[in-house]
């Protein structure tokens, strides 16, 4: 089994441009200021990826975090990024809240 959750705080603050790998699809992608997590994975012999979010707003925790969450809808056999456009938008959501409480 290959290594996870291999990067630190520090090897990122001094990491240069490129990729850099945490383990279990999880990178970084930083090019100059500014870097984004993405998590790469294959489904029905299709290779993805998806965005998890901009540093700082999302950190290395956070990242990690939504990589274990889509890592289990992969275990369930759904694409996560299928599952992640399918999900209700918090607006989409919340006009039902408002419709059902009226």
């Amino acid at each position: 089994m290959r290594a996870r959750n291999r990067l630190t705080a520090i090897q990122i603050k001094n990491a240069s441009d490129g990729k850099i790998e945490d383990g279990g699809g999880l990178r970084l992608v930083k090019k100059g200021e500014s870097a984004k997590w993405v998590f790469r994975y294959s489904h029905l012999g299709r290779r993805r990826e998806m965005g998890l979010g901009n540093m700082p707003t999302t950190n290395l925790a956070k990242a990690r975090q939504n990589r274990d969450k889509w890592e289990g809808e992969l275990a369930a056999g759904r694409d996560p990024v299928a599952s992640h456009h399918s999900a209700p938008s918090t607006k989409h959501r919340s006009d039902i809240y408002i419709r059902a409480t009226q």
